[in-house]
Order: structure tokens, then C-alpha cells, then sequence
């Protein structure tokens, strides 16, 4: 076992599998390696795990659709590259439409409010939107800080 999670309360050391395993519903959490010498930041997307829309109960979609390799998504801690696939089984229709869920609306339903609604490749989380809101509101933070503080707690090293 070489991998902990920054984020999960006990942050025990894990195999790799159990690592992608556990956090199939907490797909924006640091990980981390032990590389033989230190401890080193590693993605959830490099060591295998895909983030599937419209399946909250972690089940598997019987007609994925992938979408951005390199997925950007904002969150409190950092900036975050996910793998993602839409789905396009029968769980993504609407049930007052009957039409297929769009990809903005599957973002959303996951709480990942998406940078664009025609071919999203970016997306911010709901909290990390509620979070900059109040600081704004507060301490005057302006986006621009923000942001520079989300790089440096994704890279500090400048």
C-alpha cells in the first residue's frame, strides 16, 4: 500500500485499486504516492479513475459516452483534471421531457456547474461557488485572488 488520501478523515495507506475504489464518490480528493523518498501528489485520472454523470449510486452506464480527457473542474481544494463519461443510457432522460439529459444538465446534476453549456471542458463546483460568494461578500476577495489561491494549493511550488 503506497497511496493516502489528503482528504479522507483517516487517510490510511492504500493499494492503488482500493484507492480508485474508494473514492468513486469523492472523485476531487488529493492523493497522494509514496514514490520511495517522499510523498508526491498523484490524480485520481492517472491512476485510473473515470467519473460517471448520472449514475450517483456509483453503478455502471450501460452506454458511456467520454467525454474531455483532461476535464477541468475548480474546487475548494485546488484544481482538479478528471476523466468523465456521459451518460447516455436510459437513466439520462428526463422524466418530464423524455429527452436525454444534455451534457451542462448532467454537470449540474452532479453539482459541477460547467464553463460553457455548448461543449463544456471546465466546470465549477457548487461549493467552491457558495465558498467564493461569501468571501467575496466579506473580505472583498476579488476572482482573480481566488483563483491565484486555488493554483497555489494545487502547486505551491510558484
Amino acid at each position: 500500500p503506497t497511496f493516502r488520501c489528503l482528504d479522507c478523515f483517516f487517510g490510511a495507506l492504500v493499494c492503488q485499486d482500493c484507492c480508485v475504489e474508494s473514492h468513486k464518490s469523492n472523485p476531487l480528493h488529493q492523493i497522494q504516492v509514496w514514490n520511495g523518498t517522499y510523498f508526491e501528489r498523484v490524480s485520481l485520472r492517472r491512476l485510473g479513475l473515470v467519473v460517471q454523470l448520472d449514475h450517483p449510486d456509483g453503478s455502471e452506464c450501460e452506454n458511456p459516452y467520454r467525454g474531455p480527457s483532461k476535464f477541468v473542474v475548480v474546487h475548494l481544494n485546488g484544481i482538479h483534471r478528471v476523466q468523465l463519461n456521459y451518460c447516455g443510457c436510459s437513466r439520462s432522460f428526463s422524466t418530464t421531457t423524455g429527452l436525454q439529459h444534455l451534457k451542462w444538465e448532467q454537470l449540474m446534476r452532479m453539482r459541477w456547474f460547467p464553463g460553457t453549456h455548448s461543449r463544456p471542458n471546465t466546470a465549477c463546483t457548487y461549493q467552491m461557488l457558495e465558498q467564493f460568494h461569501i468571501l467575496t461578500l466579506s473580505g472583498k476577495i476579488t476572482a482573480y485572488d481566488y483563483y491565484r489561491g486555488l493554483e497555489r494549493l494545487t502547486d505551491n511550488t510558484g
